[in-house]
C-alpha cells in the first residue's frame, strides 16, 4: 500500500509512493520495489511489450505462444526478471547499478517510474548520475524502443560503462520451460554491420505444435551516438557460470569483453550492446536501442529503416498523442481526483488493451494458447463504448470461430491456426450479448446481417449465428430443464460434473434467458 500523510479529518492529501500525474493522470511509482510488480502494457495491436516499473517483463508478436521475442520466466512475478535492463557501470570504481534498480538492487539516490498510456519511463540518480530510460511501441513497426539518456551531475568528468541486456526467446514459448537447453540448439544469431538478427531454425514434425518451423527473425539495432563499441550475445558468456543477473561476470571488470564473433548457434541468445561513455559535468548523451520482428530475411532492412535517433524521438511523441486521443473520448467529472484519473483515462486503456490481448499474457498467467472466444467476445462488450468500430469488426471475426451446429471453438487465435471444436457449454451464447451491447450504443443495426463464415461451412449472417448458438443451448439440456454443463460453462474447472455426463448448469439457464 503507498504511504500517505493524513489530516485530522482523515483526509488524504500525499501519497508517497505512488501517485496519478494531476495533468497527465500518469502513474508516477517513486520505488522499484512495490508489493508485486506493477506493469504497463505498450502495444499497436500486433507487437506488445510487457514493461514493469524495473523494467521486467517480455515481448511478443500477435499471440503469446508462438511468437514470443522476449522470454518470460515462470517466477516473473516473484523476481521480475529477465526483463530490459541497462546496466550502469563506472569504469573507474567498477561499481555499477541499473536505472530500474533492478536486477542489481544497488541503493538509488532518486527514483521514479512514469506509466503512462503506451509509454513507460524510468529515471535514477546513482552516484550523481542521472538516467533515463522512455519505452514505447511505435504504431506500424512491429518492435519496440528504448529511448536512453544519460547526464553527469557530478562537478568532474565520468567514464560509464552502459550495457543493454534483453533475453530472446525466439518463437514457441511452450518449449522453453521444459527443453531451453535444447531448444537452444536450433537457434542461430549474427551480427550484420551493427545488426544483430536471431533466428529459430527447425523442421516441422506432423502432430508436434511447437515444433514448427519460424518465419520470422528478431533484430536489434542502436541509434545515435556513441555506437556500441561490442555486443553481448550468449547469456552464460554474460552472466557467467554460478551467478545470475544481479552479478554478471560480465561487469566483473570495466574492460571485459565478449569473444569477438559475428554469428554463433546453439546458444542461449541475448542482446546485450555495450556502450563506452565519457561524460563532462553537466553533458548529456542520448542514444536508442530498437528490438523489434520482420519476417525471414527482412529484419536487416527493418532495422536500417529504425536506426534513426531523430525519427525516433518524434515516434514517441506521437505514440503519446495517439493513445491520449484513444483514451479520453469518454468522460466524467467527480469531486475525486484520483476517480476521474481511472474513469476518464485508465479504464478505457485497460478496455483497448484487453481487446488486444485478452487475458492471456501477464506476470500470473502464462499463456498456453490463443485468446479465448469467450474472453475475446467479453473484451468485445467492453469495447463497444470505447472504440464502437473495431468492437463491430472484433465481433464478426470472431463469429468465424463458430461451428454450423453452434458450438464454437474455445480457442480464437490471431494466427492461422485451425479452429477445434469445444464442448465448453457455454461458448454458443457469447455472441450474443456483444452484439446486443453494439447495437444499443451505436444503433447500427446492419451487423446482424452480415454474412460471416462458419468455421466448418458456408457464410450465413451473424444473425444466424445467433440463433443456432441459442437453439444448441435450448435443445442440449438435462433431466431438469437444465443446460448440461459438459466440460465446463463459464467456469472452466467445473467439468465432468454428474453421472454420465448428466450435470447442469443454473449458470447456464439463467445465461440462456438473460440471452
Amino acid at each position: 500500500m503507498p504511504s500517505v500523510r493524513v489530516e485530522g479529518n482523515g483526509k488524504q492529501i500525499l501519497m508517497i509512493d505512488w501517485i496519478f500525474d494531476p495533468k497527465s493522470s500518469e502513474l508516477l511509482i517513486r520505488t522499484p520495489y512495490t508489493p508485486r510488480p506493477w506493469i504497463n502494457y505498450l502495444t499497436d495491436g500486433r507487437y506488445c511489450a510487457l514493461v514493469s516499473q524495473t523494467g521486467g517483463g517480455f515481448s511478443f508478436f500477435l499471440d503469446p505462444s508462438h511468437h514470443v521475442i522476449s522470454r518470460r520466466e515462470q517466477d516473473l512475478l516473484l523476481n521480475d526478471r529477465p526483463g530490459r535492463f541497462l546496466y550502469i557501470q563506472d569504469a573507474e570504481s567498477g561499481d555499477f547499478w541499473n536505472v530500474g534498480g533492478s536486477p542489481a538492487r544497488r541503493p538509488l539516490d532518486q527514483f521514479e517510474c512514469r506509466h503512462g498510456f503506451g509509454w513507460t519511463q524510468l529515471c535514477s540518480v546513482c552516484q550523481r548520475i542521472g538516467a533515463t530510460i522512455s519505452f514505447f511501441v511505435p504504431g506500424q513497426t512491429d518492435a519496440e524502443v528504448w529511448l536512453i539518456r544519460i547526464r553527469n551531475g557530478d562537478n568532474r568528468p565520468r567514464r560509464l560503462r552502459v550495457v543493454a541486456y534483453s533475453e530472446w526467446l525466439l518463437g514457441n514459448s511452450l518449449v522453453d520451460p521444459v527443453a531451453r537447453r535444447f531448444d537452444s540448439f536450433f537457434k542461430q544469431v549474427e551480427i550484420i554491420d551493427g545488426v544483430v538478427l536471431g533466428r529459430k531454425l527447425v523442421w516441422g514434425i506432423r502432430g508436434q505444435r511447437a515444433n514448427r518451423p519460424w518465419p520470422y527473425e528478431v533484430f536489434g539495432c542502436t541509434a545515435g551516438r556513441p555506437e556500441p563499441e561490442t555486443i553481448w550475445l550468449e547469456k552464460e558468456e554474460f552472466i557467467g557460470l554460478y551467478r545470475d543477473l544481479a552479478q554478471p561476470q560480465a561487469l566483473g571488470a570495466p574492460d571485459r569483453r565478449p569473444e569477438p564473433r559475428r554469428e554463433l548457434w546453439g546458444v542461449d541468445v541475448i542482446y546485450g550492446p555495450q556502450w563506452s561513455v565519457s561524460l563532462r559535468p553537466g553533458q548529456c548523451a542520448e542514444w536508442a536501442v530498437v528490438i523489434g520482428i520482420a519476417p525471414s530475411g527482412e529484419g536487416e532492412d527493418r532495422a536500417r529503416q529504425l536506426a534513426d535517433l531523430e525519427v525516433l524521438r518524434d515516434q514517441l511523441e506521437a505514440t503519446r498523442t495517439h493513445w491520449r486521443r484513444r483514451v479520453e473520448r469518454v468522460q466524467v467529472r467527480t469531486p475525486d481526483v484520483d476517480l476521474n484519473a481511472i474513469q476518464n483515462r485508465w479504464t478505457p486503456y485497460q478496455v483497448i488493451i484487453k481487446s488486444y490481448l485478452s487475458s492471456a499474457p501477464s506476470y500470473y498467467h502464462a499463456s498456453d494458447g490463443s485468446p479465448g472466444f469467450r474472453d475475446a467476445l467479453q473484451d468485445a462488450f467492453g469495447l463497444c463504448l470505447v472504440e464502437p468500430e473495431r468492437a463491430r469488426r472484433m465481433i464478426l471475426r470472431l463469429a468465424e470461430f463458430q461451428f454450423a451446429d453452434g458450438r464454437a471453438s474455445h480457442r480464437a487465435p490471431r494466427v492461422p491456426l485451425p479452429p477445434e471444436r469445444s464442448e465448453k457449454s457455454d461458448l454458443p451464447l457469447w455472441l450474443s450479448l456483444p452484439t446486443l451491447q453494439y447495437v444499443r450504443e451505436t444503433g447500427d443495426r446492419s451487423i446482424i446481417t452480415e454474412s460471416v463464415p462458419f468455421a466448418d461451412g458456408p457464410e450465413a449472417p451473424l444473425l444466424e449465428h445467433i440463433r443456432r448458438g441459442l437453439e444448441r443451448s435450448l435443445e442440449d439440456v438435462g433431466a431438469s430443464g437444465l443446460p448440461l454443463i459438459h466440460y465446463g460453462d463459464w467456469n472452466d474447472a467445473l467439468d465432468g460434473l454428474g453421472g454420465k455426463g448428466q450435470g447442469e448448469s443454473v449458470f447456464l439457464g439463467q445465461f440462456l434467458v438473460f440471452s
